[in-house]
């Protein structure tokens, strides 16, 4: 199942609890609309907190349009091969990489030890970082010798040693 698939899903789903909550509390009570919300937006909040993939995909993150002299996504960040032998450029503040189409960086089909959907790099406007999530690849994703739990982000910093499959890469900023 895709994401956009996933997307219309979820949000039928919370349109169909409020709908139904809605039918309920004026049959009951406004009471229980003001109870249903609250369950409601603590179910939003826990998935916020314990799912973060999920709530990517109910809330996808926006292209940053900078607000009051905040930092915006600048595309000034390499993986680096450890080999010295090539780079993957950064350039969205979303950035998805495997062998699927549709990815911003797609590994060569041969290399099948790399999964189609394998892993997402992301600017986070609000702490100005920069994190790393497995897609749920069979053959995970590692920074510093830690594989990734899928779904769950993972902070990257200079020199971060990223491997994908049996590919290590340096997060590095570009040297102007």
């Amino acid at each position: 199942m895709n994401e956009r698939t996933l997307r219309i899903l979820l949000w039928s789903l919370i349109v169909l609890i409020l709908l139904v909550g809605g039918i309920f509390a004026v049959l009951t009570s406004p009471i229980m609309l003001l109870v249903i919300l609250l369950l409601l937006a603590i179910a939003l909040l826990i998935i916020k907190i314990a799912a973060p993939n999920i709530w990517e995909v109910l809330f996808p993150q926006r292209e940053h349009e900078e607000k009051g002299g905040g930092k915006s996504f600048e595309a000034d960040r390499i993986l680096e091969k450890s080999d010295g032998s090539g780079v993957i450029r950064i350039t969205k503040p979303t950035f998805e990489l495997g062998r699927a189409r549709g990815n911003d960086y797609m590994f060569p089909d041969s290399q099948t030890s790399v999964s189609r959907k394998h892993c997402r790099i992301y600017w986070d406007e609000k702490s100005h970082l920069y994190y790393i999530v497995d897609l749920g690849s069979k053959m995970g994703t590692f920074v510093n010798q830690e594989r990734l739990t899928e779904g769950e982000p993972k902070l990257l910093s200079e020199g971060s040693v990223v491997r994908i499959s049996d590919q290590s890469f340096f997060f590095r900023k570009v040297k102007h």
